[in-house]
């Protein structure tokens, strides 16, 4: 059986002296999606922190493709879709996009990209600050995409989103 995606065995985080975390096991395997539900202050952001090596784990191990997370090639199988909208606003849409592309080492095409994102090209050449709160929300998870993350993680994805760009977006 091929190792999974990502493995956490036996987390505990504590954070001066609290317990925040504790005995967390489960592995995510290639084709799996996995949801974090649970009221307010349950551990959700603080498992998140983990599974993205923002914080190291107290006891226990978190690995990516056999890898810790902070380590360079599970970074780059890593994306994120934060809960907040930050795009640069004085940048064109197209500016973002090339960029993204620029830096990604096996983009998506740019056929790829019109299909998810499904913008004229006048709004592509709009500064990203003048879309529409749901047009942001959905340029900033196609950003995410144009790299071809084996492991994408959303923290309220359709946040924002009006009811076609949210239909649009599932």
């Amino acid at each position: 059986m091929p190792q999974p995606l990502i493995l956490v065995d036996s987390l505990d985080k504590a954070i001066k002296g609290k317990s925040i975390l504790k005995n967390i096991s489960f592995e995510v395997r290639e084709g799996d999606c996995l949801a974090l539900i649970g009221p307010n202050g349950s551990g959700k952001t603080s498992l998140m922190s983990c599974l993205l090596g923002d914080w190291l784990p107290s006891q226990g191990r978190v690995l990516v493709k056999g890898q810790t997370p902070r380590s360079k090639s599970s970074r780059g199988q890593m994306a994120v879709l934060a809960q907040e909208n930050e795009i640069p606003a004085n940048l064109k849409v197209s500016e973002l996009l090339d960029f993204f592309k620029s830096i990604a080492e096996n983009p998506l095409t740019n056929q790829e990209i019109d299909d998810l994102l499904d913008f004229n090209p006048e709004q592509k050449q709009q500064l990203a600050g003048k879309l529409s709160g749901g047009q942001k929300r959905l340029l900033s998870f196609v950003l995410c995409l144009i790299g071809r993350p084996q492991i994408l993680f959303l923290d309220e994805p359709t946040a924002g989103m009006d009811t076609s760009t949210r239909q649009h977006f599932w």
